[in-house]
């Protein structure tokens, strides 16, 4: 017999009432995930009712967070701390804390122990059957067995020994509703692992079916159907999660079949969904309609650090449909998070969106997608869409699709960068929410900015006149102007708005050769520009002779055994660098080169050139400084300087 033909039968009515409900629009709940607050997992019961979550870590601490898994408060003295179960009236959660052989009665309104039974032998995991609370215990290898507390008379009555069966360790309980009879039970601690029903309706467990070897190894999670009518199986082996009928524990279906490392199960108050986990798939959780094994309505895949697993017994549904996971964040089992999966037993919007890859700012970009499930939407439904740019994140005009589930609509960016678009179906009573985005690149519009000079070349101390000419742009219109002279600094010579013939002009002293730099910095639309210009500086030689006598017919006279000196100064300042001294004379007619010296200038720049050897008593000589040029200045020479000499 198949689950499918178990559920109908049950839910015939709830089938027709769904069969004709409209969806109509509603405000969807965000999923969430939150960092949870302790290093070990053991099990979770989630209280709707009350807004918390109870967790257990096998340490002496219970943990209560809200909905999300945030604000956590703890009840301590609980060592060992493992299987929860609450109440049928929802009023208490028991907790077994193995290692006090007690279980707690924890107060789902004062979060605080209300009472312990104790004397217990281990107490490792709970479970409502019928009204009692059964627990498994059993503190030492083979000495596995469940008890109960029957909460039915004036006093809750303790029994322990219940069961016959060898269990090696105590066993993994489930069941399902307050109403329900079926007790499950597991071998967590031996391989492959025996699964256990059992009809507890006298009180006392009497054995229903045994499972066969092979049906369950490494075992991780189990779940009971409200009306214990079957029951779900989540172990390392078989590649799925398998659902047993209770009364023989034959298989009646297989929920995704070839995926691996089945971790967790969970089954829906209402029976009509079962959730599958599996660590290192991905998507790593399905949910299903319990009566179609191969059609998931929503699968997800939830990443916390990257570890790529489960934890093990760690899904829930709530009254409310949603589904709750815990997952590691480290591949050492020592970091959890909480996914929060709203409205996970209906089926997700698809949505797809479109844009070109690139575009440019003040250009119109069109943006194309759909909106599909597999359950029909009712078109057209109305998007929501928001721009994120680099000033942050703006609302859009709603769009509606089309009959079809196609919509499409034109935005013009602002901004340059990345530009997401975002289009979010706040889903309906039939079908979860969805959301999905795309990115265009989006670019400045080219500009320009211009510098030109009066002159290309200029003598020393000479003032450039420099033009900074600003092509298009939409609101900023300053331009700056650097010089950055050879060797030396980049400075701001001058920066401000352009005038109305989007000129800035300025004028700058040079001493050497020199490189200019106009730049823009853009604005929204328009992207920054630059341009340079260099100039050519002539250095200046300050030269004298040094000596001499005195000054005749513009002549430096210098008696005959003396050699003249001629001091230079190179500017701008360059030590080290070469300035030739030539040295020339006055015969038949016309000026003849007599010596070329080139003399280092010192760290002040100065330098100086002496005329030796023996000089003709009454000729005319003449001499003067040149340098001749590097990267710093272009050459210069200096003027002549005559003399003479005298006996």
């Amino acid at each position: 017999m198949s689950f499918r033909s178990i559920f109908v039968a049950a839910c015939s009515t709830v089938i027709v009432l769904s069969a004709t409900a409209v969806a109509a629009p509603r405000a969807p709940a965000a999923d969430t995930q939150t960092h949870l607050p302790f290093t070990s997992y053991t099990g979770m019961l989630v209280d709707e009712a009350h807004g918390h979550i109870f967790f257990t870590s096998g340490t002496s601490t219970l943990t209560i967070t809200d909905l999300t898994g945030a604000n956590p408060v703890t009840v301590s003295g609980l060592a060992g701390a493992v299987g929860l179960a609450m109440s049928p009236d929802g009023q208490t959660v028991y907790v077994a804390a193995r290692s006090a052989n007690e279980i707690a009665a924890v107060d789902t309104s004062t979060l605080t122990i209300a009472t312990t039974f104790s004397g217990l032998s281990c107490p490792r995991y709970l479970a409502f059957a019928g009204g009692t609370l059964y627990f498994s215990y059993g503190c030492n290898a083979e000495q596995g067995n469940i008890g109960s507390i029957d909460f039915s008379g004036a006093s809750p009555l303790v029994s322990t020994g219940l069961v016959t069966d060898n269990w090696y360790g105590p066993p993994y309980l489930a069941a399902g509703n307050a109403d329900s009879h079926v007790l499950a039970a597991a071998d967590a601690d031996t391989e492959p692992n025996k699964i256990v029903t059992y009809d507890v309706s006298s009180g006392a467990p009497t054995k229903l079916a045994q499972s066969q070897t092979g049906i369950c190894e490494n075992f991780q999670a189990m779940a009971v159907t409200s009306t214990g009518a079957a029951v779900a199986l989540a172990c390392g082996s078989p590649y799925h999660v398998t659902v047993l009928n209770t009364t023989d524990l034959t298989t009646m279906d297989t929920y995704g079949d070839s995926s691996p490392y089945p971790a967790g199960v969970a089954i829906s108050d209402d029976d009509a969904a079962i959730a599958a986990g599996f660590s290192q798939n991905d998507p790593n959780v399905a949910v299903y309609p319990l009566e179609s094994p191969t059609s998931p309505t929503t699968q997800y895949d939830l990443q916390a650090g990257g570890s790529g697993f489960l934890a093990s017994n760690g899904m829930q549904f709530g009254p409310s449909g949603d589904l709750y996971v815990v997952v590691p964040t480290s591949v050492y089992g020592d970091d959890f998070d909480l996914f929060v999966l709203h409205d996970s037993m209906l089926p997700a919007s698809d949505i797809t969106v479109s844009v070109p890859a690139t575009a440019s700012v003040g250009q119109s970009v069109t943006v194309r997608g759909t909106v599909a499930s597999s359950i029909s939407l009712d078109y057209p439904v109305t998007l929501t869409v928001t721009r994120t740019d680099g000033t942050g994140t703006q609302a859009l005009p709603p769009v509606t699709t089309d009959q079809t589930g196609r919509f499409s609509f034109q935005d013009t960016p602002i901004d340059d960068g990345p530009v997401a678009y975002t289009v979010v179906y706040g889903g309906d009573t039939a079908h979860r929410g969805g959301q999905a985005d795309a990115t265009v690149s989006v670019a400045r519009l080219a500009s320009t900015v211009s510098l030109t000079t009066d002159h290309h070349r200029y003598r020393y101390r000479s003032k450039v006149h420099l033009t900074a000419h600003l092509g298009v742009a939409s609101n900023n219109r300053v331009v700056s102007i650097y010089a950055k002279p050879h060797g030396k600094t980049r400075r701001l010579v001058t920066s401000g708005e352009v005038d109305a013939h989007r000129n800035l002009r300025v004028a700058v002293t040079v001493t050497r050769n020199t490189q200019f730099i106009a730049t823009f910095s853009g604005d929204r639309t328009y992207a920054p520009a630059t341009d340079t210009r260099t100039v050519k500086s002539h250095a200046r030689i300050l030269e004298g002779l040094q000596g001499g006598r005195g000054h005749s017919g513009g002549y430096r006279i210098y008696n005959s055994g003396r050699s003249p000196a001629l001091d230079t100064l190179l500017q701008p300042l360059q030590p080290g660098v070469c300035v030739y001294v030539n040295s020339q004379r006055f015969y038949d007619g016309r000026w003849h080169r007599i010596a070329t010296t080139c003399v280092h200038t010192n760290s002040q720049g100065a330098s100086a050139g002496l005329l030796y050897g023996r000089h003709a008593v009454g000729e005319l000589y003449r001499m003067r400084a040149e340098f001749r040029g590097n990267s710093v200045a272009m050459a210069r020479r200096g003027r002549w300087l005559r003399f003479r000499f005298h006996a």
